[in-house]
């Protein structure tokens, strides 16, 4: 790797980063942001959503999401009557595409995929999950 490559992997990292703060930022009315270590969970009306940047690589935040993402909806399945989904999201500046733990989302899509389609969850439903992923709960690292 040269000098030049490594400045445009974490120039890469800085916008994706840059684009996930600016999208959490602007999310409309019944959206709820929870941080964990390297990873924030979203939980809105379209549902449920674990997001991370693809550090140190894609394969590595995948899987670290998607292990989070499953201990998460273990979490929730304790705290609410039903078996809610939790979609796991690695940010990423380039195309999208998907491995075996997550989906690659570009970071330009992000708020159409976390606010688009079909309200899947009411207000209450929404605090009930918000609430049992609070940081007196403690969110586990990703």
């Amino acid at each position: 790797m040269t000098a030049a490559d490594g400045d445009d992997v974490f120039a890469s990292l800085r916008r994706s980063g840059a684009a996930l703060d600016d999208v959490l930022s602007d999310l409309p009315e019944g959206y709820h942001v929870v941080a964990a270590p390297d990873a924030w969970v979203v939980v809105g009306p379209t549902g449920a959503f674990a997001l991370t940047l693809p550090e140190p690589d894609v394969h590595v935040a995948a899987s670290r999401i998607g292990s989070l993402a499953a201990t998460l909806r273990g979490r929730l399945a304790d705290a609410v009557s039903w078996a809610p989904f939790l979609d796991p999201l690695v940010v990423v500046d380039g195309p999208g595409g998907r491995t075996d733990s997550a989906v690659l989302v570009p970071a330009r899509l992000l708020f159409d995929v976390l606010t688009a389609g079909q309200p899947q969850l009411g207000p209450d439903q929404v605090a009930r999950m918000v609430a049992a992923l609070q940081p007196g709960d403690r969110v586990p690292s990703a």
